[in-house]
């Protein structure tokens, strides 16, 4: 008996491999450091630049989007929240200034929990298409 495209899919989506998830959750926390001149803290460039190099060591794998709205002050405790595409991946990252040493700024991020969306081309590439078998 042949089953219906439909339920194939959700079968195919059970059995959804985790690989685009773990890069993702491997990354849950991160951290940067960086150097500046003057006291204008980081622009939002600036932020995206040093979070793509970062977590793109970290993971192996390039980001694919990233938007931070504004820069970082150079005080502890600022924040921005980031949307990042990351192994097919779409999550928010919370950044947050931990440390500020004369020109240096530490921070770090973790990624919002249940903020994270999986592309349908990460998804297709993960399980294939059901639809075609």
């Amino acid at each position: 008996m042949s089953r219906s495209p439909e339920r194939r899919a959700a079968r195919a989506l059970a059995a959804v491999p985790v690989a685009p998830v773990v890069v993702l959750l491997g990354l849950v926390v991160g951290g940067c450091s960086v150097t500046i001149n003057g006291a204008s803290g980081l622009s939002e460039t600036e932020v995206e630049d040093s979070i793509a190099e970062e977590a793109g060591d970290k993971s192996g794998r390039p980001v694919e989007e990233i938007d931070c709205p504004g820069g970082l002050d150079p005080e502890v405790g600022a924040t921005v929240t980031c949307s990042v595409v990351l192994a097919g991946v779409r999550s928010d990252w919370a950044v947050e200034v931990d440390e500020v040493d004369g020109s240096r700024i530490n921070y770090g991020w973790e990624v919002v929990e249940g903020s994270q969306e999986i592309g349908s081309d990460a998804l297709v590439e993960a399980i294939g298409d059901p639809f075609t078998e």
